[in-house]
Parts: structure tokens; C-alpha cells; sequence
């Protein structure tokens, strides 16, 4: 015979809904778990329960937006990877000329090699010689002249021995001993300079800078020249 309040006692003693699921009761002809006011059904009977009847799992939380909607596929689950730098590559919102897409432009203008890093956009610099020679300087002609950071002979006209990867010291120049800085490719006489403060700039001709074999569309020349900037990052 069946003890009088057992549903009551059960959720009083703690034992909870899991001692009066399915046909605990003596009820005949019980097909369907019995639940009291108060109880929740089993997490895991999902959809897919045996007897047809839906679930407590089967809505919003398992479903929608908690397991499988925004939240999983944004941008808080996911942080989006620093793609560099947000602005354009040139200063002024333009791209001028492009020798290797998202390493190296050229950005027109008409600033001294010690300025000329101004007309890079953020995140970019004046591109070195080692970068310029690297990224297109040896096969790519510039659309016209733009400085790079590379200095051949400073302003104390002390000669380098092979390009720098930095602007000269100062774009006042000065006068020295006529010396060799270049050869022109392809043939020709060597290159003379009497200036001091000679700074690299891509250029429409090859030309062999110092000491180095590889031919490189580059030129030197005096630092407060007027040109564009080729820029990198």
C-alpha cells in the first residue's frame, strides 16, 4: 500500500526528484515520469526522450544563443588577431606605388631624407637599404624618386664601406674630396661625388652603391634633395 505524503517527505529529506522519477509510484498503467510542483527533470533527457515529451534542455540554453549563437562565435570567445597597422601606408590616405603588399610602398612627396619618414602612414618607417634591396629594389623601377634610410657618405665625408641601413647624421651638407660612390649597371663610368651627407634614394636607374655587386634601382645623392619616402613596416 502506498505511504500517504511520500512526495512531500522525499523533497523534505533531500532525496529529490531522482527517488520519484519514472513509475516509483505505485500507479498502474504509469507511462510518464511523475513530477511534483518544485522538482526539475533530469538535465541530460534532452529532445530526444525516450517517451516523445519534451525536454527541460531543449530550449533557449542548449539551443540558441548561450551554446551555439553569438556568444561562441564572437568576437569574445574568438579576439581577432592584430592585423598591424589600421591606417594607409602613406601619410596622406593614398598608396602611390606598391612593390610587395603589406611590406613595402612608395609614397610620393617632397620632403629631405631626414623628414621623409613623415609621409609614412602608422605603423610604417622609411624602408633601410637591406629592406629596399629585399622587398623589390633589384627588380621593381620606382614611378619617381623617394628617399630610403641609407647613407653612403655622412656629413663628416667619411666614405662607408657599403651602404648604411639608417639617414645620414644630418641633411646640411658638406663638401669633400671628389670620391667614387656608384657604378652604373650595365656599363658606364663610376659615379663621383664631391658632396658629404649623401643618402640613398630609389631611383629610375641601376646602379652599384659602394662596395655591393647586386644592382638595385637606388642612386645617392644630397640629403636635402627634395624627394618621396618608400616605406615599410
Amino acid at each position: 500500500m502506498a505511504r500517504p505524503g511520500l512526495g512531500l517527505e522525499a523533497r523534505w529529506s533531500g532525496i529529490g526528484a531522482a527517488t520519484l522519477w519514472g513509475c516509483a509510484l505505485a500507479v498502474s498503467g504509469c507511462t510518464s515520469p511523475v513530477l511534483f510542483a518544485g522538482d526539475t527533470a533530469s538535465p541530460d533527457a534532452g529532445a530526444g526522450a525516450a517517451d516523445g515529451s519534451p525536454g527541460m534542455d531543449a530550449g533557449d540554453q542548449d539551443a540558441g544563443d548561450q551554446d551555439a549563437g553569438v556568444g561562441d562565435a564572437s568576437a569574445l570567445d574568438a579576439p581577432m588577431l592584430d592585423s598591424g597597422p589600421s591606417g594607409p601606408p602613406c601619410a596622406d590616405g593614398t598608396t602611390d606605388q606598391v612593390y610587395l603588399p603589406d611590406g613595402m610602398v612608395g609614397c610620393n612627396g617632397n620632403m629631405d631624407q631626414c623628414t621623409a619618414a613623415a609621409l609614412c602612414g602608422a605603423g610604417w618607417h622609411l624602408c633601410t637599404y637591406s629592406e629596399y634591396a629585399s622587398r623589390g629594389g633589384a627588380t621593381i623601377s620606382p614611378s619617381t624618386t623617394r628617399w630610403i634610410a641609407s647613407c653612403v657618405r655622412d656629413v663628416d665625408c667619411a666614405l662607408a664601406p657599403a651602404p648604411t641601413d639608417a639617414i645620414c647624421s644630418s641633411c646640411i651638407p658638406g663638401n669633400g674630396p671628389s670620391v667614387v660612390v656608384a657604378a652604373r649597371c650595365g656599363g658606364g663610368l663610376p659615379l663621383n661625388e664631391a658632396t658629404c651627407g649623401l643618402g640613398v634614394w630609389a631611383a629610375p636607374d641601376m646602379e652599384t652603391l659602394l662596395s655591393e655587386t647586386t644592382c638595385l634601382y637606388a642612386r645617392a645623392q644630397s640629403a636635402d634633395r627634395a624627394r618621396g619616402a618608400t616605406c615599410c613596416r
